[in-house]
């Protein structure tokens, strides 16, 4: 797990710690809502590959979201559904990745502090597809394009914010460790696991 997310849970435990809980909890959690759906950006750091440095890519994604409250499994938390996608093309080459698969997210507060801030630790999981285009990509092949698609299982364990917004709305701000087995390989030109950070922010309505 990288340094960042490491400290940014370490943070949003803090928070929580810090400020009592009040004695009646709400039914619904600190989320409010039954429902919630949430367009996102993404910023993500792919490791270095042979020949290249490490680079930062832009993506976009969707969450769905229901309110684990009501079900108390588990106590206090949402659960989601999310799909993203990310694109960057570096010489001939042009990569597309998505990450698709549920998380949830332990909010470390039934009311947001001051009013204003919900602390929360989150784990996603699910498949990461990366597929890879180019022109004649395998030596001496016709002139043309060919492609190389792979999936592997990733985990995204992070931490963040939620900022409630009257009327039904709120953003977020995450933080996460994306961990991808088996994935896009170092320098080394083997397939090994990555560490990739990923943040993300997030505009959205409850319902």
């Amino acid at each position: 797990m990288t340094r960042f997310v490491r400290n940014i849970m370490i943070a949003s435990l803090a928070l929580g710690v810090a400020h009592p809980m009040p004695v009646r909890a709400q039914t619904l959690g600190p989320q409010r809502q039954f429902l919630a759906l949430e367009p996102y950006y993404e910023g993500l750091q792919l490791p270095k590959t042979a020949g290249q440095a490490s680079q930062n890519v832009n993506g976009y994604g969707v969450r769905l979201w229901i309110n684990g409250a009501p079900f108390h499994f588990p106590v206090n938390s949402s659960i989601a559904l999310f799909v993203s996608r990310s694109s960057t093309s570096v010489s001939a080459f042009k990569s597309t990745s998505y990450f698709y698969g549920g998380q949830v997210d332990e909010f470390l507060v039934r009311r947001p502090l001051f009013g204003l801030i919900d602390p929360f630790v989150s784990v996603a999981l699910g498949a990461y597809r990366t597929s890879v285009s180019a022109e004649a990509c395998i030596a001496g092949a016709a002139a043309g394009t060919c492609s190389v698609a792979q999936t592997n299982f990733a985990l995204a364990p992070g931490g963040g914010i939620r900022i409630p917004i009257p009327n039904r709305f709120q953003v977020r701000f995450d933080a996460r460790d994306l961990i991808v087995a088996n994935g896009s390989n170092s320098s080394s030109g083997k397939k090994e696991r990555t560490n990739r950070l990923l943040y993300q922010a997030a505009f959205g309505i409850t319902f």
